[in-house]
Order: C-alpha cells, then structure tokens, then sequence
C-alpha cells in the first residue's frame, strides 16, 4: 500500500509501469490531489497489470470516462465527527483547538480535503477507483 499525497510530486505512471515488469508485485495506490490530464495516462497504466495493482485517485475534477474511470461522489462529514477525527489524530488538542479546526471551513467556505469535505471552489471532493483489468 502506498500514499502519495501530492500525485503531481512523483512519476506515477512510472511506478505503476514498473511494477508491470514484476509479475509477483501486488499492489494498492492511493493518489491524492490528482490532476484531470493524469486520469487517462493512469487508467492506461493500471490496465496493463491484469489486475494486480488498484489504484485510488482523490481529487475535485470530474472523471473523464465514467465506463473506465468510475467516481464516487464523497460529500463534507458532520461536525461531530469531524471532532471526533480531530481529537483521533491529536488526543492531546484542546477542546477549543478542536472546535476552531471543525468549524474553520464554515467561515471560510474552505473544506478540508482530508476530511472529506468541499474544496477551495465549493464542489466536493471525488474518489475516483479505476477497475485494473480494461473495459
């Protein structure tokens, strides 16, 4: 399993080539802040593993073959468990700290991508699987 948080900031399609090479590789991506001239070049890539590596793309464009490159709509999460979330990762945050984390994007109408929520211009965050074997 492997995160990459910003996809932009490594040769994907490389790595996933890579592995192509390696028939024992199995494999599950996760590529975050995916850009709309990446989804096509990915889902190529990932269709020449036979099904041995997954790839989940996150980001806020729509997908642009929706038989190939399926998306799952995933929309803001409620303020309690936002809280929840918050005090899961820093358990020592004060309980202010944490009130002014959740309701942060509410005043700004800036969600917080990691937590599922809406992006900088209002729309939701995708998640976007590609299937690994070619449609």
């Amino acid at each position: 399993m492997i995160y990459l948080q910003q996809a932009s900031d490594m040769r994907l399609v490389e790595l996933i080539d890579g592995a192509v090479a390696d028939a024992a590789v199995r494999l599950v991506v996760v590529a975050d802040e995916i850009q709309p001239e990446q989804l096509r070049p990915l889902r190529d890539a990932v269709a020449r593993t036979n099904g041995r590596i997954r790839l989940v793309t996150v980001g806020h464009c729509p997908t642009p073959e929706p038989a190939r490159i399926p998306a799952l709509l995933v929309g803001p999460i409620e303020r309690e468990m936002a809280a929840k979330v918050v005090n899961g990762w820093y358990p020592a945050m004060p309980t202010e700290h944490v009130d002014f984390v959740v309701r942060f994007p509410e005043r700004d109408r800036l969600r917080n991508h990691s937590l599922g929520a809406e992006g900088p211009r209002g729309e939701s965050a995708v998640a976007r699987t590609r299937p690994s074997q070619s449609s």
